[in-house]
């Protein structure tokens, strides 16, 4: 049997036919022509000006690309702002830190230099500025104000005696001291508030005293003369608002702004006309952390007395437990220095804020100052006509050294502006 043979189309058993071979073209090379010497184009050599500019474009790329990614750092620095000279003229040398570098100077490239120099100075004379608050936080425009919201209980159970005195003149003596006092220091607005002394103490007349909450003392600078007269004006005869009273006080500090807004509850018992005092309390915290309730319990124990404490507590305030006049008038006087504690350590941190503020920002803008200067110098030193080649490197050398120098003396204020408002705390 024959074998089977791929090539080409042949059938079994022939033999493959051998293509007959074309014929190839021939092609002729032609003999170089030969040109004469002066015809042969000749590199042309790049002019040493073009050359040079491209070198100046390529250093501008580089000097916007490190300015870019500079980011300021306060880091402490060894030069104070004394010790270096502002000056936008030189004589060939420039003063950082105490010391005196000479540089050579080629015919007329200081002139050059220092005329780029005053083009594109900026001012520092801000970033000598030490004007910080120094510790004077009672300066008018820092004093930290405070809000605060007497709540007095002129319900009916205020009519009782102590130590054969009524508790609502022990009560009213006592506030009308603290008034006084408060008035004397200025720096708190006072509200008045008084509930209980609407209506009666009947059932029938429980729905008038409930809802009879009044702001005898609207909030304001304190009159001592007008706020007695206001506190005398009213009696303990009606029902307990404790709930309602609360929020009364809170809508008052809600329309005010101030870094302390307080609330002082004054009373002898709980909540008889069915709020919540201590749910409102906790509501109002959530609202405003700023608002803290305090309590002064007069003559009250068991349930009540609980109900009290747990409105202080809820409120972030502190409690008083109060048996008689003695004790009434000290806790006022506590609650007095608690105001001023607070006044004094609100001011301070307001003022620090100020001051870290005020130099920070000052530092900021003259960085930023620096900055702007440096890169208006690099581009005149390295991309523009106005420095020639020979003073290239002396301008770069002498406005490197006054950078650095401006940038440790701005470094170094910022640092002591820092330190001297700290250490008077």
């Amino acid at each position: 049997m024959n074998e089977y043979t791929p090539e080409g189309n042949q059938g079994y058993g022939q033999q493959p036919v051998s293509p007959t071979p074309m014929a190839q073209p021939q092609y002729t090379q032609p003999a170089p022509q030969e040109i004469p010497p002066q015809q042969i184009p000749q590199p042309q050599q790049e002019e040493p000006k073009k050359k040079h500019s491209f070198v100046k474009i390529l250093l501008v790329l580089i000097v916007l690309l490190v300015l870019g990614g500079i980011a300021f750092a306060f880091l402490a620095g060894n030069d104070d702002m004394d010790d270096y000279s502002y000056s936008t003229t030189t004589t060939g040398t420039k003063q950082t830190s105490g010391n005196t570098v000479a540089i050579d100077a080629p015919a007329g490239c200081e002139a050059t230099y220092n005329q780029l120099l005053e083009a594109n100075a900026f001012d520092f004379s801000k970033c000598e500025d030490t004007a910080i608050r120094s510790g004077q936080y009672a300066a008018e425009d820092t004093v930290a104000k405070t809000n605060l919201v007497l709540v007095f209980d002129a319900s009916g159970s205020m009519a009782g005696q102590v130590d054969g005195k009524a508790k609502i003149d022990i009560a009213k003596e006592a506030a009308k001291d603290f008034v006084d006092t408060i008035a004397g220091e200025g720096g708190i607005n006072l509200s008045f508030v008084v509930y209980g002394h609407k209506g009666g103490n009947t059932e029938a007349e429980k729905a008038t005293s409930c809802v009879g909450i009044e702001e005898v003392i609207p909030l304001g600078t304190v009159n001592a003369t007008q706020a007695k007269q206001q506190i005398d004006s009213f009696s303990a005869t009606g029902w307990t608002p404790i709930a309602d009273s609360l929020l009364k006080a809170k809508n008052i500090l809600l329309a005010k702004q101030a870094e302390n807004n307080i609330i002082l509850l004054v009373s002898d018992g709980e909540e008889t006309c069915g709020g919540s005092p201590v749910s409102v309390v906790q509501s109002l915290k959530a609202g405003d952390p700023s608002i803290t309730t305090s309590v002064i319990g007069f003559d009250v124990a068991g349930e009540d007395e609980a109900q009290l404490q747990s409105i202080a507590n809820a409120g972030g305030g502190d409690y008083y437990s109060v048996k008689n006049a003695l004790d009434l008038q000290e806790a006022f006087n506590q609650y007095n220095q608690m105001l001023d504690e607070a006044d004094f350590t609100i001011g301070r941190v307001i003022e620090e804020v100020y001051d870290i503020g005020y130099v920070t920002n000052t530092y900021n803008q003259c960085m930023m100052g620096l900055k702007r200067e440096q890169a208006a110098m690099m581009l005149d030193i390295h991309a523009s006509e106005l420095v020639g080649t020979e003073c290239v490197t002396y301008a770069d050398a002498m406005y490197t050294q006054r950078y650095n120098g401006l940038e440790q003396a701005i470094l170094k204020q910022y640092t002591n502006n820092k330190n001297t408002f700290k250490t008077l705390q």
